[in-house]
């Protein structure tokens, strides 16, 4: 064959090659276009991704919504959610619209799409960490060592919860980039039938240091914190408790003197 026949025999090939591939994207592109069978798919690829590796489209166009800005793909959500910062919620309380607001990706609870890509990758739900401050309350030793913590510049909010699921939960207001508008750097909840805050207050009618000390230090346990900052923030605790400590001994010592 001479080499204008070859040409245009290759320029066939490419253009029925282009015909196929835009065929293909086009039917993907109607699947998605679907609400139901989008909901399916994005949950699918997230839990067997190999089932749909011939749909790459899925995983990189921005399918998935957020509570404000551009949605986002589902490649995306999975980086930030390997790294701790993929949240959700439907808007309810008013740490998932400040979060949302100052550019955090929020997936927005209200789209069916955003609601099962959050759930199936396990996304930090704000609006339930909301309703724990509107049940939340303090009292003495809590109170204590939430003072002890702003006097070392600690912005810590330490409140007591009913019905807590888990011993401690914490949020981090800095990773919601809420600190400079909620004036705080964390807010920390205690499960109110744990039996070390029962314990704690109980010690704190004797020694209220130790109390403090041995409450902060699993509180500070339980956070997600380097060993060097938990070290630095129990130290003036850690002090006062051995000093409460070293006068009762020589308080007992002393009656014991008196005594004889």
């Amino acid at each position: 064959p001479t080499l204008p026949a070859m040409v245009a025999a290759a320029s066939a090939a490419l253009a029925f090659l282009a015909f196929l591939l835009f065929l293909r994207i086009r039917r993907a592109s109607l699947a998605l276009g679907e609400q139901v069978d989008l909901v399916s798919m994005l949950q699918g690829a997230l839990r067997q991704p190999q089932a749909f590796r011939q749909l790459p489209e899925l995983f990189t166009r921005r399918l998935v919504p957020r509570r404000r800005g551009a949605p986002i793909s589902l490649v995306r959500a999975r980086e930030l959610s390997a790294r701790g910062e993929l949240f959700w919620g439907r808007g309810d309380s008013r740490l998932c619209r400040d979060a949302a607001t100052r550019g955090v990706t929020v997936l927005d609870g209200a789209r069916a799409e955003g609601e099962a890509v959050a759930t199936t990758l396990g996304a930090i739900d704000l609006d339930a960490l909301g309703e724990l401050e509107s049940k939340a309350h303090s009292d003495p030793l809590v109170a204590a060592i939430e003072a002890q913590l702003g006097e070392a510049g600690v912005r810590w909010r330490i409140r007591i919860v009913e019905g807590l699921d888990r011993r401690i939960r914490s949020v981090d207001l800095q990773a919601l980039h809420l600190a400079r508008a909620w004036k705080l750097d964390r807010l920390v909840y205690l499960d109110a039938e744990d039996a070390l805050l029962d314990a704690a207050r109980k010690t704190a009618e004797r020694r209220p240091a130790a109390a403090r000390f041995g409450l902060l230090d699993e509180i500070l346990a339980r956070v997600d914190l380097p060993a060097r900052a938990r070290a630095e923030l129990s130290h003036a605790a850690a002090a006062e408790a051995l000093l409460e400590l070293d006068t009762a001994t020589h308080a007992e010592g002393g009656s014991h003197v008196r005594s004889e």
